[in-house]
């Protein structure tokens, strides 16, 4: 009903300000508000006794998080590899909770980055080798350091931020790393978009629309050619654009 959505409403605005740092005293009434209505009834979804959800296995799109958390679940993000234990951080409520990190390391977990932006990670998590196969042991484990594939960074707080895999980088024609799986993701969750892919090529990306939905915004094409060339189309893909190209020079960057 129209409460219900204006209270959703509410709380995703009152998680946006915090996720960008600007929480403000006037919005505490509403959160008040809201964990006495809303964020209760959401749980109760979920068996009213959740204390938290943790997302793994594959980077959790921070907005899903940011959604969750909005609603009053506590969503925490775990990275590990079968090589290494398999838990090398975790996100939790007392390191703080930021959705485009998996967290700090756990406890024992030593974690560098390398000249190109490798994460490193040392302790007694890491394994000893790979069974009979001592030349890829001798390549992934170098002085102790499990060299994990995986691309990223140590925020302010010694949180990390992965990126990419190391094999998936694609350096553009100004000599810059750029991560396709951010651009990915931000292409897909965009609702005409079913599924997207960057190619190393000219940094393309192979795009798989949702037909059904487009033909509602556009109205019905005979081929795939005359949609790419319809003008609503092509409106729409400068306006999207435009916002994902704005949305990524405010992030950090991420070439190494």
């Amino acid at each position: 009903g129209k409460v219900a959505n204006f209270l959703m409403d509410k709380a995703l605005n009152i998680s946006d300000k915090a996720v960008e740092g600007k929480k403000r005293k006037r919005d505490k009434p509403m959160n008040f508000l809201l964990e006495r209505t809303l964020r209760p009834k959401i749980r109760k979804r979920f068996g009213g006794r959740i204390k938290a959800m943790v997302s793994g296995g594959a980077p959790l799109n921070p907005d899903v998080g940011n959604f969750f958390e909005a609603m009053g679940l506590t969503m925490l993000q775990g990275y590990g590899q079968t090589e290494a234990g398999p838990v090398i951080s975790c996100n939790r409520p007392a390191a703080g909770l930021k959705m485009d990190t998996v967290g700090p390391p756990m406890r024992g977990v030593e974690v560098r980055i390398a000249d190109d932006g490798e994460i490193l990670v040392r302790g007694e998590l890491v394994m000893h080798g790979y069974w009979r196969n001592d030349a890829e042991t001798a390549r992934t484990i170098v002085d102790g350091w499990l060299h994990t594939g995986d691309i990223g960074h140590l925020d302010e707080v010694g949180r990390i931020v992965i990126t990419d895999r190391k094999k998936d980088m694609i350096v553009n024609d100004k000599g810059d790393n750029v991560a396709p799986q951010k651009i990915e993701g931000m292409l897909t969750l965009q609702p005409e978009i079913a599924q997207a892919m960057l190619r190393r090529q000219q940094a393309t990306a192979v795009i798989a629309a949702r037909y059904k939905i487009v033909e509602g915004a556009v109205g019905m094409v005979e081929n795939a050619l005359e949609l790419l060339s319809h003008k609503g189309i092509v409106k729409l893909d400068e306006e999207r654009s435009e916002e994902h190209t704005s949305e990524l020079q405010s992030r950090p960057h991420t070439s190494y």
